[in-house]
This record gives structure tokens, C-alpha cells and sequence, in this order.
């Protein structure tokens, strides 16, 4: 198999692949902490120093990316490797899947883009709220409402 550290990756607006330093057209960029492919399944890990907090939406969109580079993919397995507590959580996707995935990524994507356009950004309460600025401030509509 062939292994990769810190695979940095970057497409433009039509998924296209370009520099991940190319400020103009770079859309999405990626970075993987390591990968392995062996045949036609890439390996995806991320390390995390934290608290195990599993969320779906980083290792989803780690594996729309890797369908996009590796095209004789047909297999993702992605994973978080839980440092301190010494876990890993892990998800497989399919090439199969590759629509349905996109689908799910877009809308959120079509958010935050809306929002910078708009420099409009809605408060969400949320497990991270502890250690937003704005809450700190005393000027989150969530917390002072």
C-alpha cells in the first residue's frame, strides 16, 4: 500500500483540483493527518488530543474528498484515533454513496457561504458555546435573551 502524512488537498468551485495556497480559486480545502490506500481502500485518521465528542459531519466530508482524489477508490474508511483516551471511532463509506454525501455537505456549505455574504452569522447553542468570544462578551442572543 501506499501511505500519506498531512495529504494536504484543495478543488475549486466545479471540484476541480488545485493548490491549497491558491487563494483565488481554492473552494474546499482538506487535510488528512495519515492515510494508507491499499487497493481500492483508502484509510483515513485523525488524530485527536481531546475528549472523545464523535461527530459524523468532518469524517463525511474527509471521505466525499478522498472519492474526488482518488477516483480507483471504492472504499473509505475514515476514523478519529482518540489519543488520551486510547479509542477510535471510525465510519466506512462507498463510492455508491457519493451523491447521497454531497447532498448532505452542500447545504451546509450554501450556509456559511450565505452567512459571510451577508456577514450575517446566527448564534447556536451549542457543546462549544463555553469557549465562544461572543458568549464571553456578553453579546450572544442565546445567552441574553
Amino acid at each position: 500500500g501506499q501511505c500519506f502524512t498531512e495529504l494536504a488537498l484543495a478543488w475549486d468551485k466545479d471540484f476541480k483540483p488545485c493548490g491549497t495556497k491558491d487563494w483565488t480559486n481554492a473552494w474546499l480545502r482538506v487535510s488528512y493527518d495519515f492515510a494508507f490506500l491499499r487497493g481500492k481502500t483508502l484509510f483515513i485518521f485523525d488524530w485527536k488530543t481531546g475528549n472523545p465528542n464523535f461527530s459524523e459531519a468532518q469524517l463525511l466530508l474527509y471521505a466525499a474528498t478522498a472519492f474526488l482524489a482518488f477516483p480507483e477508490v471504492e472504499e473509505v474508511v475514515t476514523a478519529f484515533a482518540w489519543i488520551k483516551a486510547n479509542l477510535v471511532d471510525s465510519k466506512t463509506y462507498y463510492r455508491t454513496e457519493v451523491k447521497a454525501m454531497w447532498d448532505k455537505i452542500l447545504p451546509e456549505v450554501q450556509k456559511l457561504q450565505d452567512a459571510n455574504a451577508l456577514n450575517i452569522w446566527p448564534a447556536t447553542r451549542n457543546k462549544y458555546c463555553n469557549w465562544c468570544a461572543v458568549k464571553k462578551a456578553g453579546r450572544c442572543p442565546e445567552f441574553n435573551s
